[in-house]
């Protein structure tokens, strides 16, 4: 049976009577609770934020599928005037968007995992120090 996961949005959906065929509906249709527990996932704020990281994704240039080329590209772009919290998101986002839908996610790649090291490097700050005095003795 094909994915049950549809391209175009980020929930679960109901196989086809095409795909049911010769299979017991208990193996291929998740239960009305399973599905409930499913859109209980993620938060109604999440959810909005995902899609607002998404839509700056793609209105930058982006797509789905993307290339660690391309999420790398993305994040260097925009280091320094996001915070490091907010390029994390999203990636997040980018990463959700290709899972939903089946896709491998470039956000494991090691081109972005080093940009991020390199940003995070560059503009961010150490835990637990930020605006923090130390004193020493």
């Amino acid at each position: 049976m094909a994915s049950i996961l549809t391209r175009d949005n980020l929930y679960l959906s109901r196989p086809t009577m095409g795909e049911l065929e010769g299979q017991n509906r208990r193996d291929v249709e998740p239960s009305e609770i399973v599905l409930e527990y499913v859109r209980d996932l993620i938060s109604i704020n999440t959810k909005r934020a995902y899609r607002s990281d998404l839509k700056h994704f793609l209105d930058w240039g982006g797509s789905i599928p993307a290339t660690d080329v391309m999420l790398a590209d993305y994040l260097a772009q925009h280091a320094g005037a996001l915070s490091i919290a907010t390029l994390v998101r999203r990636i997040a986002s980018i990463s959700k968007a290709h899972t939903t839908q089946g896709l491998q996610t470039p956000t494991q790649a090691e081109l972005v995992k080093s940009t991020m090291r390199g940003i995070k490097r560059t503009h961010g700050q150490p835990q637990g120090h930020r605006g923090c005095l130390i004193q020493t003795s």
